[in-house]
């Protein structure tokens, strides 16, 4: 619901109203969309942020604990950029940020892992896929205890308190992971890859995350697929349609171009826009 009048927007579940938080728990969504074929070759932040929104379907906490970090770490950036004699309450800042990135982190790694399950046998004719932290605090919790990661953490927030009131933000955190995506069936990182296999690997994780989701809680997610036919062959089209009928979710699609075999597949029903007017089958 929207008012224009106020300018505001509300959502309510049978009849009464929701926060946006709550939506999200209630209703688990995938999408794919035109700018999410970016995120290979752009920059960290949109790496992170796609393993992110993978990760809020599993974890109802996650999006919580990283808006909180985000709220602490511009406290500390303020504190820092005052000169505050008050060298308590930045450490004990600090000791918050170091605790939220093991914790943010420590979920970004276990959902990896789950998915990772399913990468290489998502979708027929869809490469084979693996996913890689880069020089990373997921890294080192592979391998060290969650309390000697925090220690090391707290550490380094100290050490780099005057490049980080100089630059601004914090030069360690959970806000500097990266992620390589390699395409297993070519030996290359995605980044690497055409546009097209490219395409191809971000419609084999989106799977992969469904099925996983459904594995693990006995539920499927809404998936919004975006003019998700575009650099696909036909082979790749059918082996793609046949694995989201099996996935039993409630999917929407858009494409630009009349695909005929929307019309021959009961599963689907479709909606054709054409000069203003709306066929419907």
């Amino acid at each position: 619901f929207y008012n224009i009048d106020n300018k505001i927007r509300k959502t309510y579940i049978n009849e009464k109203e929701a926060l946006a938080s709550n939506i999200r728990r209630s209703i688990p969504m995938l999408w794919i969309a035109p700018y999410n074929e970016k995120i290979f070759t752009g920059s960290s932040s949109l790496r992170r942020h796609f393993i992110d929104r993978l990760v809020n379907i599993f974890d109802e906490r996650h999006s919580a604990r990283l808006n909180e970090y985000e709220k602490i770490l511009k406290q500390r950036t303020k504190l820092l950029k005052e000169d505050s004699s008050d060298i308590n309450w930045i450490e004990t800042l600090e000791k918050q940020l170091s605790m939220l990135s093991v914790a943010i982190c420590s979920s970004r790694l276990e959902i990896i892992v789950k998915i990772s399950d399913f990468l290489e046998t998502s979708i027929e004719n869809f490469p084979k896929v693996s996913i890689k932290f880069i020089n990373a605090i997921e890294n080192k919790i592979e391998k060290a205890a969650a309390i000697d990661v925090e220690s090391e953490l707290t550490k380094s927030y100290y050490e780099n308190r005057a490049l980080d009131k100089l630059l601004g933000g914090s030069r360690v955190g959970c806000q500097k992971s990266d992620i390589d995506v390699l395409n297993l069936d070519r030996g290359l990182s995605t980044s690497m890859c055409s546009s097209g296999e490219q395409k191809s690997v971000l419609i084999s994780i989106i799977i992969a995350t469904a099925i996983s989701y459904r594995e693990y809680t006995k539920k499927s997610p809404i998936i919004l697929l975006d003019e998700i036919f575009t650099h696909l062959d036909l082979e790749k089209k059918n082996s793609l349609l046949n694995k989201l009928i099996n996935l039993k979710s409630q999917i929407w699609i858009t494409a630009t171009e009349k695909e005929s075999f929307f019309q021959n597949n009961s599963n689907f029903c479709y909606h054709y826009l054409n000069n203003n007017n709306t066929n419907n089958s």
